[in-house]
């Protein structure tokens, strides 16, 4: 098929549908995704009320105590713009980076990139056996909470713009019912977390 066939495929969100199967052109980007969920998780924190206890863009210490980011942060402690001189360190930007590409992603066989972004969050906020989970809810699969091929395979014949809104509801669901173990405790979180789940 040339370039000018191809131009009259049917497209969703930009991925060229060829005989009911998406072609690979692109796959998400881990990149793209951290940027977006950066921009969620904020910079430094240290509300008495959060079980992770101090944490900065969006690492807790009481749930990652040993993340190398942690030695830069205390060393900065006197300093007398605390924390926003946090932001201005190269290093610790790029130890951010790292843990959340090496402890979170698995998303690089995703086509669309908005779907990589919510799991992605999703997995980040609460956890990926749970993330996992709610997709393979949201998909009809097995539920193992494993994104294994099979997961892989499902999410990417999915029709992307109902598979979004589906996540997002099940995603606001999870977080209710968060809030409703500790409503005191939560109440000032749960704002944010529906926020996470329509973005």
């Amino acid at each position: 098929m040339g370039s000018a066939s191809l131009a009259r495929v049917p497209r969703v969100q930009g991925v060229p549908i060829l005989f009911g199967l998406r072609t690979v052109s692109a796959m998400a980007s881990f990149d793209k995704s951290f940027a977006k969920l950066d921009a969620l998780e904020g910079g430094y924190s240290n509300l008495k009320a959060d079980k992770g206890g101090e944490t900065y863009r969006g690492i807790a210490r009481n749930f990652w105590p040993n993340w190398a980011g942690w030695a830069i942060v205390d060393r900065y402690r006197s300093a007398a713009n605390f924390p926003a001189c946090l932001n201005d360190d190269a290093g610790l930007g790029f130890l951010v980076y790292k843990f959340y590409r090496e402890t979170f992603w698995l998303y690089d066989g995703v086509i669309v990139q908005e779907l990589a972004d919510k799991i992605f969050q999703t997995a980040v906020n609460g956890g990926p056996p749970e993330a996992h989970m709610l997709l393979q809810r949201a998909l009809g699969v097995y539920v193992d909470g494993q994104f294994g091929p099979k997961t892989l395979a499902a999410l990417n014949a999915a029709n992307p713009t109902n598979l979004l809104k589906e996540l997002g509801v099940r995603q606001a669901v999870f977080y209710a019912k968060v809030y409703a173990k500790n409503t005191a405790a939560y109440e000032q979180f749960l704002l944010g977390w529906m926020r996470r789940a329509f973005s």
